[in-house]
């Protein structure tokens, strides 16, 4: 647990210096924590929000791209994950740190959590992900750790980390909830 979050914090120093050992950071601090809508019923849509390893809260929008070209829940390089996350991105507010470090320690728990089985419960509401990421230093690769989903197939990770990491993200406000379309 503190393996991870001390390799999160350390990658998130890395990134930000003006000279990096990991030349794939190119500056950008790595992703911890997002919240992404997907929706292609009505009008393509694909935003969301994401908070960096430095505790800086960011608003992404990439609806004009194909949905498609996006690999979800694989495992992604730094750049492609920035790829996505940067596109029209916006700073919304930087956070606590002390507190986003009490949280990044819950990701390990919440990556070995289980996830409800889906289930189908609205019908072109689209999709609310909430998920935080673990980084593999060895291989190279951030791992996406789905907390929770709302929307069209709904589920959730039942561990008691996630749902703490999940509270957090709710927190901030930023999430524009499928109401009726949640998970039980």
């Amino acid at each position: 647990m503190r393996r991870t979050l001390a390799a999160l914090m350390v990658l998130g120093a890395t990134a930000c210096a003006a000279t990096t050992t990991e030349p794939e950071f190119n500056d950008e601090a790595p992703a911890l924590l997002e919240i992404e809508y997907t929706n292609a019923a009505w009008a393509p849509t694909w935003n969301g929000y994401y908070i960096d390893s430095s505790g800086a809260l960011y608003s992404w929008n990439a609806s004009e791209r194909n949905l498609s070209t996006y690999p979800r829940d694989e495992e992604l390089t730094h750049a492609e994950l920035m790829q996505k996350l940067t596109t029209r991105r916006q700073k919304v507010r930087d956070l606590s740190t002390t507190e986003l470090q009490e949280i990044a320690e819950l990701i390990p728990a919440a990556a070995n959590g289980n996830l409800t089985t889906p289930q189908n419960r609205c019908a072109d509401a689209g999709q609310l992900v909430f998920r935080a990421y673990t980084y593999d230093s060895q291989r190279g690769l951030f791992k996406p750790v789905t907390l929770r989903v709302e929307g069209d197939v709904v589920r959730r990770n039942t561990s008691g980390a996630a749902q703490e990491i999940y509270e957090y993200l709710d927190e901030l406000g930023v999430a524009q909830h499928i109401d009726g379309c949640e998970p039980e």
